[in-house]
């Protein structure tokens, strides 16, 4: 399965990225970051960059795209957000990417990426859906050649998550890579192509859980190393009752659904985005998606997740640098606690997706 990742960088979208890059039926073409998502975009792909790096693929290309949606009825992500996810990497033990093969033109890339192949391409996008709405807006003679875009957005049995964020807020309705930018989810939910939506509803199934956090702890690959201490980040934010209560692995469950279908029920549905509040709403129409109802087993799919990536992951970047890319676990904090306390009050109340 040859993948063209569209995402918007944040810490579920480089754990997704870590489960794609160790999947054994999956070749990486390219990333994408979208501009309109939690990180900004060219900050967005250079920290990909240096994640793809760790990954051993540091010169896979990487583009990012517009810092706008398509039109005036999305909503940017709140700002003190995106600096955060701006700063994901920061004194985390990544290699920095010297000379990435990084530029300014996502749905370029993915346009190539499309054309140069004699297979079809997968789209995984897990942010606003900016660039991939571009792409089929403007190359529709290219639609033949995309075997599915999997997407994980949108809410359409279950509640929005945008008070997540702006608690203020009386949307109930919208998931925020939907809020970000309707217009593209519309143009996208409405193309007739093969398109899998994991939504809230099931990505509401898989919550985390002590057991997950506390066995990655103890892992001692880099790769899955970060992926304790991007959650670690949370648990200092939220505290662990409220990061087992509210956050959930959005991305890696669309990258998992990517690659492995059967572990949920999917239904096939007309979907369309609500233009006053961005919600995904079931519709009598003629392009149905494939929509991730269930997921079967829950309970074992965190444990799948990292038993997939444990088992399938390339050894280049161990290769390419010596020593760890890790200190010592005793040494592994992510700063003392008045850092913490500095880092938590900056981003009160914020819950990256």
């Amino acid at each position: 399965m040859k993948v063209v990742f569209d995402n918007d960088a944040s810490s579920d979208d480089i754990i997704a990225l870590i489960y794609l890059a160790a999947h054994p039926k999956v070749t990486l073409e390219a990333i994408t970051v979208t501009g309109t998502g939690e990180a900004h975009g060219r900050q967005g792909a250079q920290n990909m960059a240096d994640v793809c790096t760790l990954l051993g693929l540091a010169q896979l290309p990487i583009a990012y795209g517009r810092d706008t949606p398509l039109s005036a009825s999305g909503k940017p992500f709140p700002a003190a957000l995106r600096s955060a996810v701006d700063a994901i990497l920061t004194d985390r033990d990544v290699p920095k990417n010297p000379n990435p093969n990084l530029s300014d033109n996502a749905v370029a890339l993915i346009k190539n990426c499309i054309e140069k192949n004699d297979e079809k391409i997968t789209l995984v996008a897990t942010g606003p859906l900016t660039n991939i709405a571009e792409l089929i807006t403007h190359y529709p003679h290219l639609n033949d050649k995309i075997e599915n875009i999997v997407v994980m957005g949108g809410a359409v049995r279950v509640p929005g998550n945008i008070q997540a964020l702006v608690p203020e807020s009386d949307n109930t309705s919208a998931e925020w890579n939907i809020y970000a930018d309707p217009a593209a989810a519309e143009i996208v939910f409405s193309s007739g192509l093969p398109v899998t939506l994991v939504p809230l509803d099931a990505t509401n199934q898989v919550p985390m859980t002590k057991e997950f956090y506390d066995s990655l702890s103890e892992q001692t690959r880099p790769e899955l190393r970060l992926i304790y201490q991007l959650l670690t980040v949370f648990v200092g934010f939220l505290g662990m009752e409220l990061f087992l209560s509210e956050f959930y692995l959005w991305d890696p469950l669309a990258a998992m659904i990517c690659c492995d279908p059967e572990i949920a029920v999917m239904e096939r549905m007309s979907l369309s985005v609500n233009p006053e509040t961005a919600g995904t709403e079931e519709v009598c129409g003629p392009h149905k998606v494939n929509v991730a109802a269930e997921i079967l087993n829950p309970e074992t799919v965190l444990q799948r997740l990292i038993e997939k990536i444990k088992s399938g992951l390339r050894s280049g970047g161990e290769k390419n640098y010596s020593g760890y890319f890790f200190k010592k676990p005793a040494d592994n904090r992510l700063g003392n606690d008045s850092a913490v306390r500095e880092e938590k009050d900056e981003t009160s109340g914020l819950r990256l997706e």
